[in-house]
């Protein structure tokens, strides 16, 4: 099954605020959260975790595609797929599965086996090859007697290692007996077997030392949901270890063993690698860019805030994992799956919320995600196995893939106000396309996107993202386009800029064009720097961000050679304007009602001789917007101003650079219209 892009927060009035230019302060507050970080350009949230993310979300959680189900079968219940793939281009699935008839806890009985699947592609359909390993049956003595659960399947250059966790009861030294789980490995040549059980001690990787077993009141020991990596010329086992029994405290965390060899002995780190809080489990971890990832449940939200999300941990070193780095992973099953796809059904849980979360690495970066979870999309009544696709590898990074982001301002900002801090960030469409929208900026930042070395043409232009003042396209308005310019041989600086439309705001002063003067002074000020020549700075911007930039250039301030800041030595006047779909007047939406808004800021501009010189885009049937857009144009031919105008008899408000549009052509003719500018 395929279905559409992956969905984000279902539609509300403030979704039509980018395109209908409509001024409902009161909407700016749904469904806020505080997540502002400096490190990225903003702060983006899946619906899962509206009103209750603790943490960021990672680039894998926003760009992710639903494809369907992954492993289906009629008498079975199957968890914890887990992929890899061979040298033919097939992908294989390992999954731990028991009949149905043993209910939601069969994981646990004699009856639950590690089985094979194999597809043709990552995406399935993947149909059942052989059982790889179950219990050896209680009373045998094995380590594995029951309960053989959570395999990991990994490739390490020609051998393949499947790990996964046994059941069995021990006795103590005092006779009574203790249940204990333990990790297993078989390892094999092939992914069809045969496997073999030559590592460790009939297979067995990691032992339990006897003074735990032993310790007086202690009926239990688990060692489980383990995953195995290589570091270097290091293989490592992580697996979580409930302390009952294994420690003094009573909670449970992940540890690390280290061998030099995949058969072992593997050598237990004593401390944890982990300072997460609360119960989690089902970790996959693998390696990129030279750092050790952690993916896993937080299942009662204690360290990400939202219920039954997973986590994405990063360490440079894999010997421990801090929270200050850590970020929220893919969300629910209903995060991604289309309105379209059928009613999805809960069997045994309220959420529907993924579980022993596995990543499919391709070129050394995830590109399918696998899950189970306890919902059906299907209509079946048993529990599902999930794929989705990482709809562009290049933005599965914890890191954010975006230019990092730098405040527009030190210290106290002129029209200031006091730091409300309340910035949050719909995900519009996540996947290839990313569209966020981001609501209630009230610390503006810019992120610089510099040209390729031996590219750089020296012209640097400020993208200002548009939104009806309510919010900013920050993506298809913004870093898309910032991208596309750079790639060009021009410094594109996005800016986020302050939202005058808050109640904390009304009758105040124009932030939004304090903010894009500033950033002007900027470039220019680290010209040198940045390989910038100071008299071809201009701006850029799209609807609302249009009737920004064309305001800069009306409005701007001669610098101050006696400043103490070099920065304010400059001017704030752009050497050149070019305006997208732009908003050049804003009466008759909603602006006479709320006109103290912009103090000394005129609701139309108008076209005066000494603007800029301005390369202007519009599109006929832009209903809204063309009327003003004309009209400035008319003006301009009237008082003889130095601007060039792009008409298209069709384009979509709000489509940044046009891409699949007869208006695609514009941002090469504003390129070229750069170029020649003297």
């Amino acid at each position: 099954m395929h279905l559409k892009c992956a969905r984000s927060q279902p539609a509300t009035k403030t979704d039509n605020m980018k395109r209908t230019f409509h001024f409902v302060p009161s909407l700016l507050f749904l469904c806020a959260t505080p997540l502002c970080c400096d490190a990225q350009p903003s702060p983006a949230i899946l619906p899962s975790g509206i009103g209750k993310a603790k943490l960021p979300y990672s680039d894998l959680a926003l760009n992710l595609e639903y494809v369907g189900p992954a492993v289906q079968e009629k008498d079975w219940i199957c968890w914890c797929v887990s992929p890899v793939e061979d040298d033919a281009g097939k992908t294989h699935l390992f999954a731990s599965r028991w009949p149905r008839s043993e209910g939601v806890g069969g994981w646990t009985s004699e009856k639950a086996e590690i089985a094979h699947y194999v597809g043709d592609r990552p995406e399935g359909p993947f149909h059942y090859v052989d059982t790889v390993t179950k219990g050896q049956g209680k009373g045998s003595g094995a380590w594995d007697e029951w309960g053989v659960h959570n395999p990991r399947i990994k490739r390490f250059g020609n051998r393949y290692a499947l790990i996964h966790h046994g059941l069995s009861k021990q006795k103590k030294a005092d006779g009574s007996p203790i249940q204990m789980t333990h990790v297993g490995l078989l390892l094999a040549d092939s992914p069809n077997g045969p496997w073999k059980r030559t590592a460790g001690k009939d297979g067995q990787i990691i032992q339990v030392p006897e003074s735990s077993i032993n310790r007086p009141n202690c009926t239990e020991i688990w060692v489980t949901n383990p995953d195995i990596v290589q570091v270097g010329n290091k293989f490592r086992v992580y697996a979580m270890c409930w302390l009952t029994g294994w420690s003094k405290e009573n909670k449970e965390q992940w540890y690390m063993w280290e061998s030099d060899k995949l058969e072992g002995p593997y050598v237990m780190h004593e401390q944890p690698v982990t300072e997460t809080q609360g119960y989690t489990e089902d970790i996959s971890v693998f390696t990129m860019n030279k750092k050790v990832y952690m993916l896993m449940d937080d299942n009662h939200g204690a360290n990400t805030g939202v219920f039954g999300s997973t986590m994405l941990l990063e360490s440079d070193d894999g010997l421990f994992f801090p929270m200050s780095r850590a970020k929220i992973g893919p969300g629910y099953l209903t995060d991604y799956a289309s309105p379209d796809v059928p009613k999805v059904r809960s069997i045994g849980a309220v959420e529907a919320k993924f579980e022993r979360p596995a990543v499919l690495l391709r070129n050394g970066k995830p590109a399918y995600f696998y899950a189970p979870s306890r919902a059906n999309i299907t209509g079946n009544d048993l529990h599902e196995n999930y794929v989705l696709r990482v709809c562009d590898s290049s933005r599965a990074d914890l890191v954010s893939h975006f230019a990092p982001a730098e405040r527009v301002w030190e210290g106290i900002m002129p029209c200031t106000y006091e730091t409300l801090d309340k910035e949050w960030c719909e995900v519009r469409k996540p996947g290839p396309a990313l569209d966020r929208f981001v609501h209630e900026v009230s610390v503006p930042t810019f992120a610089v996107y510099h040209p390729a070395q031996g590219k750089n043409t020296g012209a640097a232009v400020v993208v200002c993202p548009g939104g009806g003042y309510g919010g900013l396209s920050v993506d298809t308005e913004g870093h898309d386009v910032a991208r596309w310019f750079s790639q060009r041989g021009v410094t594109a600086v996005v800016l986020k800029y302050r939202l005058p439309l808050w109640k904390e705001m009304l009758g105040s002063e124009p932030w939004p064009l304090a903010d894009a003067h500033q950033v002007i002074r900027i470039i220019r000020s680290r010209a040198r720097e940045w390989g910038v020549n100071p008299g071809r700075v201009g701006i850029m911007g799209f609807s609302a961000g249009g009737h920004l930039a064309a305001w800069s250039g009306l409005y701007s301030e001669p610098g101050n050679p006696a400043a103490p800041s070099p920065v304010q030595r400059w001017s704030s006047r752009p050497d050149f304007e070019v305006l997208v779909y732009p908003a050049m007047t804003m009466l008759g939406q909603g602006v006479e009602n709320c006109s103290p808004l912009f103090k000394g800021w005129p609701a139309t501009v108008f076209a005066k001789a000494d603007m800029p010189p301005t390369f202007m885009v519009y599109y006929d049937n832009d209903g809204n917007w063309s009327p003003g857009a004309r009209e400035f144009e008319a003006a301009a031919i009237a008082c003889k101003a130095p601007l060039t105008v792009s008409r298209f008899e069709k384009g979509d408000h709000g489509s940044g650079l046009g891409t699949g549009t007869p208006a695609a052509k514009w941002p090469e003719q504003a390129l070229k219209w750069m170029s020649g500018l003297k």
